[in-house]
């Protein structure tokens, strides 16, 4: 996997319920993230927390916290946004269209992995009926 300059390594981890938790590390050469994200947990669910420090201040961990959780509060953005787009006959800020090219990066990883090389997204084909993908 290619990573973007100062990235040395992502690391990503979900277990199996009912033990389930989603772990996250990125660290770079500015400073290392750490983080749980709060959905895994549902119905009952959990906050998401991000640590990091850098090296702006060494030996220092913010520590953010807060209170809302994945479900229901991560979709009010999302659902309104797309209300708003509906009411205003606008295309949403996140569309089918968009989830195509999600899907693309997806399959994109897929080939990239199976291959053993670096794929881009323009290899893959997306094939949207009225419009580009």
């Amino acid at each position: 996997m290619e990573l973007a300059p100062g990235i040395h390594r992502i690391e990503s981890i979900l277990g199996p319920r009912p033990f389930s938790q989603y772990l996250l590390l990125v660290e770079g050469t500015e400073g290392v993230a750490r983080g749980t994200i709060g959905w895994p947990d549902y119905p009952e669910g959990s906050p998401s927390t991000i640590d990091f420090t850098t090296r702006l201040q060494p030996g220092y961990w913010f520590l953010p916290r807060w209170e809302e959780r994945w479900f229901p509060q991560a979709f009010i953005g999302t659902m309104g946004q797309l209300m708003r787009a509906l009411e205003e006959g606008s295309e949403p800020e996140i569309s089918g269209r968009d989830n195509l090219r999600t899907m693309a990066l997806v399959e994109a990883a897929y080939r990239s992995a199976g291959e053993g090389r670096a794929v881009r997204l323009d290899e893959i084909v997306v094939e949207v009926r009225g419009g580009e993908a």
